[in-house]
């Protein structure tokens, strides 16, 4: 036999295991690395039944005493409830909250100095709402037989702005309560919203219409026919919103015209805009807040899910028509963002270990918009 060949049976015969003194190792099954979980969801898609829109609806809250005038505050919604004098928190841990205190027939809301301001409809006036709930006087008007009293107010950074509904004006108002300076003519103002250049957007009801106020108090229709109009806003784009109680619908102003953007609401009495952008409604007679996602929105938190050991959440967002620029996901240390949605709507976090139910604030920024949520788990 050649030497080659012998080797090659010495090895085969030593593999073989026969007669050896030293077994095989074991054949057991193969060691694999653990495959990581999927991404648990910890929202919910919360559709807007009965409302028609080329824009995607999200509800925000349901269950309301009669939503009215609503304020986005610093990443939170605060919703007066017309009927029960209240006002609603949204946005924090835990869904809606109520803040101490209580404004009869509560119309609009501002924040001015870092004080919370409210038009108080039953008594035709302006309070402030202390943060332990004390309501003070700040402005008293002038109540007209018949006329229901003062509606939105809003702020220019430095001064309220109140539409004196029953008596046709628009009011420049110090935090002191001082009238610094009125514009009149208008058959029923509900609504102010103030802009860049110093100008002041005025919803006047009973006229369906929406005007500008300029500086010097000259006077422009951007847009007639709306019905009704209670409330208007501006987006930082340009666009501009208003609603219609008598229509139960949002508009979009463009061009001198008014388009339907959101149309079937009940009665829709209160309009917001967050900080992506998008224009957030009250629908009173349903109970609920809407959004209109015109950029983009995260979805607001759903039951909190349990996760295994290094589990994600998924975070997912929901885009307007198109909107396609990319989206950044942020937390705090120690929680951890482990994808980005990018230009897509789907992220993953991974929250600290959690042993009983724990939130974890998520936000996702896109240029100068943004959305947030508190997202709720276990595990």
């Amino acid at each position: 036999m050649r030497p080659l060949l012998l080797a090659l049976t010495v090895l085969l015969a030593a593999c073989s295991g026969g007669g050896g003194a030293h077994p095989s190792a074991s054949a057991g099954p193969p060691v694999s690395s653990p495959i990581p979980a999927a991404c648990a969801p910890g929202q919910t898609s919360a559709p807007a039944p009965g409302l028609a829109s080329p824009l995607p609806l999200v509800t925000l809250a349901s269950g309301l005493d009669q939503p009215d005038d609503l304020l986005w505050d610093g990443g939170q919604l605060l919703v007066g409830e017309y009927r029960d004098g209240r006002i609603a928190v949204l946005g924090d841990r835990g869904g809606l909250r109520l803040l101490p205190g209580q404004v009869p027939e509560v119309e609009g809301l501002a924040r001015l100095g870092g004080e919370l301001y409210a038009a108080d409809q039953l008594h035709d006036r302006v309070v402030r709402v202390a943060a332990d709930g004390t309501v003070s006087p700040v402005l008293q008007l002038q109540p007209v037989p018949g006329a229901e009293g003062v509606d939105g107010i809003a702020s220019d950074g430095s001064r309220l702005l109140v539409p004196d509904s029953a008596r046709g004006r628009l009011l420049f108002v110090a935090p002191d309560g001082r009238v610094e300076r009125a514009v009149g003519g208008f058959l029923r103002p509900t609504g102010a919203w103030p802009m860049p250049d110093g100008s002041v957007l005025v919803a006047d009801e009973n006229a369906g219409r929406v005007e500008r106020v300029a500086p010097d108090g000259g006077r422009s229709v951007l847009a007639s026919g709306i019905g009704l109009v209670d409330d208007v806003v501006a987006a930082p784009g340009g666009a501009v919103y208003a609603i219609g109680i008598s229509r139960g619908v949002l508009v979009r102003i463009s061009g001198g015209a008014a388009q339907d953007l959101v149309s079937g609401f009940r009665e829709p009495q209160g309009l917001a805009l967050d900080d992506a952008g998008n224009p957030i409604v009250s629908d009173l007679q349903q109970g609920r807040v809407v959004a209109a996602v015109a950029a983009f929105l995260l979805l607001p938190a759903g039951p909190p899910p349990r996760l295994q050991p290094g589990q994600p959440l998924c975070v997912d967002l929901v885009r307007g028509p198109g909107f396609t620029d990319p989206v950044t996901l942020q937390v705090g240390s120690p929680d951890r963002v482990l994808t980005q949605p990018g230009t897509g709507s789907r992220g993953e976090v991974l929250p600290r270990p959690c042993p009983g139910t724990c939130w974890v604030q998520v936000g996702a920024v896109s240029g100068g918009r943004r959305s947030s949520v508190w997202l709720p788990y276990s595990g």
